[in-house]
């Protein structure tokens, strides 16, 4: 068996703060040298406890990436968990419900901080919540772990554990009309993931997923390894389906840090995805945020607006279309040039200058940032046009 302890799997990085939220939210985890790419081990899909302590918080699925679901590595999965479920990431936001139960039911320091911001966005997630009240309340009951100060001790605390699903079961993924072809990683997750899942949380109630009581869980990695392997070490791959509507009501969904269409996104991209949505997050510091859809695509907003959206391609390339003026365009990064000479218009195509080797225009060199005040400034002498 072997222990992943998250101190030796990432680093912390401090960004910056989303303005309209707490100056804390301003942690990002980056992995090691040693565990960027697919590391055998953690690659493909399977089932993975996240411990504090060695006392289980957390049970979780991966299923790769969308096209291939034995692919991909789940540290992309952990990297969040580690700032996300301490309410550390820029990027956490809640649900307008579950913010209320948040502020309603608990209490402490991270609560006051967090009700005495703005009451809509940017806390309020424009496509649900990146953060659950489980998890917030997780989070504030270990507050002397997570909270701000704590930053050289908190991953040397939490580790993980993965039952990884058998290379050998890819051939046994169905093609054609068996199988959702747009998405082969959404039938590994109905048919062999979603129902361990299910009957491990209802079973281990672990503080961190959805709709469980809360009370501290003394199951350790040993166990709950053991646990994972009962369940899912069939002779065959056969369908672990004992309950098909569980599963499709899978506790996952609510549980989910990436939606499906920026999983998708990144798979588009592959490696370099990080390195551009990285550059992205530094720029979109205040009232802009980013969101993705299923199509897949990323949009830029600022409040309601889509002032950006870009549409990875499968032989790669990152087309942008947009109706902000190039001299946005730019300010967010992009090196962006207007279609038939308008300053107001789609662009045909939009490369970003980070250190993306397809997007670089000049390598080595890292452009200057634009703060989000300059984006505002060239916003307000060239608003957005809503498209003819």
């Amino acid at each position: 068996m072997t222990i992943y302890r998250a101190a030796e799997l990432f680093t912390l990085q401090t960004v910056p703060a989303v303005e309209g939220k707490p100056a804390w939210m301003n942690l990002r985890a980056r992995r090691r040298p040693q565990w960027l790419g697919e590391p055998p081990a953690l690659t493909g899909p399977g089932i993975y406890g996240m411990f504090l302590d060695d006392r289980l918080a957390y049970v979780g699925i991966y299923a790769g990436h969308a096209q291939r679901p034995f692919g991909g590595s789940v540290l992309d999965r952990w990297h969040k968990h580690v700032v996300y479920q301490t309410l550390r990431a820029p990027e956490v936001a809640f649900a307008a419900s579950q913010l209320s139960r948040i502020l309603n039911e608990l209490d402490g320091p991270a609560i006051a901080e967090i009700g005495a911001c703005p009451e809509d966005e940017p806390l309020i997630g424009r496509h649900g919540g990146s953060c659950t009240f489980e998890k917030a309340r997780f989070a504030v009951r270990h507050w002397d772990v997570f909270g701000p100060g704590n930053e050289a001790g908190m991953l040397d605390r939490l580790s993980f554990v993965y039952h990884r699903l058998d290379p050998s079961w890819a051939d046994e993924v169905p093609a054609g009309g068996e199988c959702d072809a747009s998405c082969p990683s959404g039938w590994v997750k109905r048919n062999w993931l979603h129902e361990p899942e299910r009957l491990l949380i209802a079973a281990l109630q672990p503080p961190c997923n959805t709709r469980t009581h809360g009370r501290p869980c003394d199951i350790g990695p040993d166990e709950l390894l053991s646990r994972i392997a009962a369940i899912v070490n069939a002779p065959s791959p056969a369908p672990i389906l004992s309950n098909p509507q569980a599963a499709e009501n899978s506790l996952m969904t609510h549980d989910d840090e990436e939606n499906p269409g920026e999983a998708a996104f990144r798979a588009k991209l592959g490696d370099v995805a990080e390195a551009m949505l990285d550059e992205l997050h530094a720029r979109c510091l205040s009232a802009i945020q980013i969101g993705f859809t299923n199509i897949p695509d990323l949009r830029i907003y600022m409040g309601r607006r889509v002032l950006v959206t870009l549409s990875p391609r499968t032989k790669g390339g990152l087309p942008c279309e947009t109706y902000a003026p190039v001299s946005v365009c730019r300010a967010f990064g992009f090196d962006a040039s207007p279609k038939h000479g308008q300053m107001t218009a789609r662009f045909t195509s939009c490369r970003i200058n980070t250190t993306l080797a397809t997007c670089s225009p000049s390598p080595g060199r890292r452009p200057r940032r634009s703060p989000p005040s300059a984006i505002r400034a060239e916003l307000r002498h060239h608003p957005v046009m809503p498209p003819a």
